[in-house]
């Protein structure tokens, strides 16, 4: 893709750590989107039952589904990839509300397969929403402040891509 565009071209799936990232710069993508990562931070706004189902996920337990397909706004049938236990979930409930989101302007009632991921403004069935996650899922282990994730990760992504930088090396061999 990086060949094939004159513009930046960012990355995005399966970001999950330093080697991750340090991949996809080094393949020649200007920068990383990161996505399943930031649900675990207290940043992210994400409901606590969203978060500890993210970090209760394994690899493996995402799928790609039209389970959570209500969406006013989307032009096409939309599908995603969301946790395996809330496809599982939101097949169990009856048609109807399964939640409720709280707003300025009053409440707005979540119909089942509704696609907008459960906030803290959220009550309801949240295992029954949208859990957004992608495959990287499973790496997710704790809660950390989102500026210290991204800083992790690009402090790891750098010392890698330096290490793999042949350094210049003085007359006689050494390293400068």
């Amino acid at each position: 893709m990086v060949a094939a565009v004159p513009v930046p071209v960012l990355a995005a799936g399966g970001i999950e750590d330093a080697r991750s990232l340090a991949d996809v710069l080094a393949a020649g993508a200007a920068g990383a989107r990161l996505g399943t990562r930031l649900v675990a931070t207290p940043e992210s706004g994400a409901h606590p039952d969203y978060v500890a189902a993210v970090l209760a996920a394994r690899s493996g337990s995402t799928e790609i589904t039209d389970a959570f397909a209500v969406c006013p706004l989307c032009a096409t049938r939309p599908t995603a990839r969301v946790l395996s236990s809330a496809v599982a979930a939101v097949r169990a409930l009856p048609e109807g509300q399964v939640g409720v989101l709280r707003t300025p302007n009053g409440e707005m009632a979540l119909t089942r397969g509704h696609g907008m991921p459960p906030s803290r403004a959220v009550t309801g069935t949240v295992a029954a929403m949208a859990l957004y996650a992608g495959e990287a899922v499973g790496a997710v282990s704790d809660v950390r402040p989102a500026g210290d994730v991204v800083a992790a990760m690009c402090r790891g992504a750098d010392a890698l891509l330096v290490g793999a930088v042949p350094q210049p090396r003085e007359p006689g061999g050494r390293e400068r």
